[in-house]
């Protein structure tokens, strides 16, 4: 009968988190045009584009999101109870930022479910889009 060495196991475990908290957030060069491509069709002749349930919140502690997209990158900021999170997306440094500091790759399933979450939310009709237009 084989044993699990429990301190083998925690090894392991602890070098694949080490592992994977080092590998950040980025895109080929393709898919970052791809991205940037798609993004200034959608925001189209608008600065951008920001999508909200801030306005539509029944309690303020029931949280909200704030979603802005522009040529520059994806912006979103969640505010839920006491936890705020923001992340961005800067096609410049071709990078995933979380509070200010560049996120690994660890987070990027979080912001594509957020991001889900929110097209859902857009598909029906609950929440507020805002087409910001480009100052002259």
């Amino acid at each position: 009968m084989k044993t699990l060495n429990i301190l083998q196991l925690k090894s392991v475990s602890q070098a694949s988190a080490k592992e994977r908290s080092t590998l950040k957030v980025t895109f080929s060069e393709k898919k970052l045009a791809f991205l940037k491509e798609k993004v200034r069709l959608f925001v189209d002749k608008h600065a951008s584009i920001t999508i909200t349930n801030k306005n539509k919140a029944i309690k303020p502690e029931d949280g909200y999101f704030i979603f802005t997209i522009n040529p520059n990158g994806l912006d979103l900021i969640e505010s839920c109870s006491i936890k705020k999170y923001h992340f961005e997306f800067k096609f410049s440094e071709n990078k995933l930022f979380l509070n200010s500091r560049e996120a690994d790759i660890s987070f990027l399933d979080s912001f594509i479910r957020k991001t889900t979450t929110i097209a859902k939310n857009v598909e029906n009709d609950t929440v507020s889009i805002i087409k910001n237009e480009v100052p002259l």
